[in-house]
């Protein structure tokens, strides 16, 4: 199963659209979305499908008309606001990474400064762990410290004596009856 980035990012961008009208619909105003332009053909080819997503949901789910009009693009060299945009999702990106990568790099993503954006994101925003038993990671939870799927360890874990190879076929035989079930 290979992934398809075009239907991703559209899926993607048509929730974040309807949880961005919703929101608006809570606080009772409405929404300009601004975003950040990567490429001519990119906007041209995204446009018609947030069109259509915008207006034949508006039918159904009235918070859609509070988006003002589908996003608009902007270059990100040319926009401060963009640009900070662009800081904030790096940053998240990098929690999130921290949260959901074993080994990963960027624990300095987390706790420290970032607590000062403590409640910052709208309650529904969250990290849902498709096919995991774990919790979802909801609003600025992203940046604490602690790790939903790899939750400080105190003492000894079994895995840390095990051959890398011995792991690896565990893991392997684990996945394979996953899939069976």
């Amino acid at each position: 199963m290979t992934l398809n980035t075009v239907e991703r990012e559209s899926a993607a961008m048509k929730e974040s659209l309807n949880r961005l009208a919703r929101h608006a619909k809570t606080r009772e105003s409405h929404l300009l979305v601004l975003m950040d332009q990567v490429n001519e053909k990119q906007r041209v080819d995204r446009m018609p499908r947030l069109y259509a997503h915008m207006f034949s949901r508006s039918s159904e789910f009235e918070e859609m008309k509070r988006l003002v009009e589908p996003p608009m693009h902007i270059d990100s060299a040319v926009s401060a606001n963009i640009q900070f945009a662009d800081w904030v999702a790096a940053c998240v990106s990098r929690a999130v990474d921290y949260q959901l990568v074993e080994r990963s790099e960027h624990a300095w993503a987390t706790g420290g400064v970032f607590d000062a954006v403590r409640g910052a994101f709208t309650h529904k925003s969250k990290v849902h762990l498709w096919n995991r038993s774990v919790n979802d990671i909801f609003h600025s939870n992203v940046f604490l410290r602690e790790r939903a799927l790899y939750p400080s360890v105190k003492g000894h874990r079994v895995s840390a004596g095990m051959p890398e190879e011995a792991l690896r076929k565990l893991r392997a035989a684990a996945e394979k009856s996953q899939r069976r079930k």
